[in-house]
């Protein structure tokens, strides 16, 4: 399918190659209704999976069959990072073949154009996804490597519970755990583009599966004064951006992934609660000023989300923020926001 032009691209080829002689800068940009030929001047995500999929193929088979997972993983891979808006590799990639000026250049340069002039569509009701990045036991996430949020954080609810109930009776410990490194694509009601983070969790622990995990993690950033105390250092700015991302992660997203999940087991929430309380209580020595401070913006922002779960609108992502900063600011007895604060709330 995709080697229709290559008879035509190669008398292109040596057309540009007399050309090059006399005009050495000279770049060939093939006529409108030639690079519509090649690629749609509209693509859907599909149709820009397997244009690069099938060039990277064609331009170097060999490193392709090395490094390129086949079968759907790859596909969905790419169609998550297109649907993210991270367009930026491939067409650093598209790039490295047109300046080899090979066949495939030509054809290259096209797919660029139709990248940079892609626009995500989101799948009506898409789900919350998960890509599995590594994980210590294959079988856990290596097929496939995408899932639905909500079928892994099951598969891992069990397996943590399995694991956690088969200890070594002289240290009471896990006799297995694994640790598993992901990254979660979500869109709220109204996005044009996925959301994404990347995030760590350990089974076999006691801690739960993905979302009771990463809210646990959560909740320790917020309240573990040596954690707040080196953040701070970096800088007002930087800690308010820090703080603000915490605080909307804890309060909106873990919540709203949450939903599309199974209910939090019971004895996994008391547990953390319980690990959260304890790393508290071995600083109760050390001066609280900004770990109450940050404690009160946690329950503050808890107030404020019971008082939007009724039936009034959700707030966007950008009425949260300037709601998590202004509470931030006014338990350090600030009166106005700090300028220039980045309001972006991707944890990358």
């Amino acid at each position: 399918m995709m080697f229709g032009f290559m008879g035509e691209l190669a008398l292109v080829r040596e057309g540009i190659e007399k050309i090059h002689e006399a005009l050495p800068d000279y770049k060939y940009v093939p006529m409108r209704d030639v690079r519509e030929a090649m690629y749609p001047e509209k693509m859907t995500t599909e149709q820009l999976v397997e244009a690069l999929d099938e060039i990277a193929e064609a331009f170097d088979p060999y490193e392709y069959r090395d490094n390129v997972e086949p079968g759907e993983n790859t596909v969905q891979e790419v169609m998550l990072d297109l649907r993210s808006g991270n367009i930026h590799y491939y067409v650093s990639y598209l790039k490295d073949i047109v300046d080899e000026e090979c066949d495939l250049s030509v054809r290259a340069g096209v797919l660029i154009e139709r990248l940079k002039a892609y626009e995500p569509e989101l799948p009506k009701d898409m789900q919350p996804m998960v890509y599995v990045n590594y994980c210590e036991k294959s079988e856990l996430g290596g097929n496939p490597r995408c899932q639905k949020l909500s079928d892994l954080d099951s598969k891992t609810i069990e397996q943590d519970k399995v694991w956690y109930a088969d200890r070594d009776p002289k240290t009471n410990e896990p006799k297995t755990t694994a640790q598993m490194f992901f990254t979660v694509y979500y869109a709220e009601k109204g996005d044009k583009m996925l959301h994404h983070f990347q995030g760590k969790i350990d089974i076999g622990t006691g801690n739960g599966g993905i979302i009771s995990q990463l809210k646990m993690q959560n909740e320790m950033k917020l309240t573990d004064e040596s954690w707040i105390s080196y953040q701070q250092g970096k800088g007002n700015e930087e800690y308010q951006k820090y703080m603000e991302d915490l605080t909307d992660m804890q309060n909106h997203v873990l919540p709203y992934l949450q939903s599309f999940c199974s209910l939090e087991e019971k004895g996994v929430k008391e547990r953390r609660e319980q690990q959260v309380a304890e790393k508290n209580e071995s600083r109760e020595a050390v001066p609280r000023t900004g770990g109450e401070a940050n404690i009160a913006v946690k329950d503050a922002g808890k107030a404020e989300r019971k008082e939007i779960t009724g039936k009034e609108k959700k707030p966007s992502i950008h009425e949260r923020l300037e709601i998590n900063k202004r509470i931030i600011q006014e338990k350090q007895g600030k009166d106005e926001p700090e300028r220039g604060a980045d309001l972006s709330v991707r944890m990358v």
